[in-house]
């Protein structure tokens, strides 16, 4: 073979690969424009739930929001970052033994920049109890802020329910 008939078909190869990476792409990009349109509060567990696990990150990338939260404070057992494009879902979360449980979830600001949220809806269903699912994350809080992630918290359906509307609200 000659150089000329070797580069022809590494051209064509390379190609070849690119088209295929371009189909992939563009199946993702499909699937999550169908699952924005068909997801709602009953089908999110069922979506994003994998035995204990809640696929946190799963449902912001298919809102197209960084995963990575902004404005993050650490107290001496709590934990607040901000998520989305604007900064318009804040978490709030408490630590007990060394494991963070999800309080509240604020969603959007209003005229007077002021966080709305479902924190009293939270407190009247008493969630706190039964928290059976685990966002993982970051082992604490510390390393969570110097990595840009959040932690591993635990949270409850309910919670899930509640953090998806406001993601969604904070993706329109």
């Amino acid at each position: 073979m000659n150089m000329d008939t070797r580069m022809l078909l590494f051209l064509i190869s390379m190609a070849l690969v690119l088209m295929a990476g371009f189909c992939l792409w563009m199946s993702n990009v499909i699937t999550a424009i169908h699952l924005r349109k068909t997801l709602t509060k009953d089908t999110v567990v069922a979506q994003f739930c994998h035995g204990e696990y809640f696929d946190l990150a799963g449902l912001l990338k298919v809102y197209r929001i960084s995963p990575r939260p902004h404005q993050a404070e650490i107290g001496v057992h709590s934990y607040k970052a901000c998520l989305g494009p604007r900064d318009n879902v804040k978490l709030m979360m408490h630590q007990a033994n060394d494991v963070y449980y999800l309080d509240a979830v604020q969603d959007y600001l209003d005229k007077n920049w002021q966080f709305t949220g479902w924190f009293d809806t939270y407190d009247g269903h008493d969630d706190r109890g039964k928290r059976e699912f685990i966002v993982v994350g970051s082992a604490n809080g510390d390393e969570a802020i110097a990595k840009r992630q959040l932690p591993s918290f635990r949270l409850s359906r309910h919670a899930i329910e509640g953090l998806f509307e406001a993601i969604r609200v904070s993706a329109e």
